[in-house]
């Protein structure tokens, strides 16, 4: 396992940290161990992102939709979108622009079950 140092923490800081752990019943060491934990489990919230797909063959075509920091949301390419993928884009772009914890891998689930080939990228 790795190890994490933190120095110059002010001393009311570190009170604050033994007392949230106390009123636990934990060490200071548990209780910021399992608070690392989960705040390194909950999911990644990006304000700015674009996810891309791509599908090969007839059918294929390529979709890049992006999300911009003032929350907007924008189609920034769409190549060859057949018609039953229109209803999935519009199910992605709410979720873009709602932007809460699990929205951005929703998108790209939806995404993955029309597309071949779905990624985030930057824009």
């Amino acid at each position: 396992m790795a190890s994490i140092v933190i120095r110059d923490l002010p001393e009311h800081v570190v009170s604050g940290l033994e007392e949230r752990a106390a009123t636990e019943g934990k060490s200071r060491e548990v209780w910021l161990r399992e608070q690392l934990t989960a705040l390194a489990s909950a999911p990644v919230v990006r304000k700015t992102y674009a996810l891309r797909a791509f599908k090969e063959g007839v059918n294929g075509g390529t979709l890049q939709i992006a999300r911009w920091p003032d929350g907007s949301v924008e189609i920034v390419k769409q190549y060859r979108v057949n018609a039953a993928v229109l209803p999935i884009r519009e199910l992605v772009i709410p979720l873009m622009q709602h932007n809460e914890p699990g929205d951005r891998e929703a998108a790209m689930h939806l995404l993955r079950q029309h597309y071949d080939q779905v990624f985030e990228t930057t824009v």
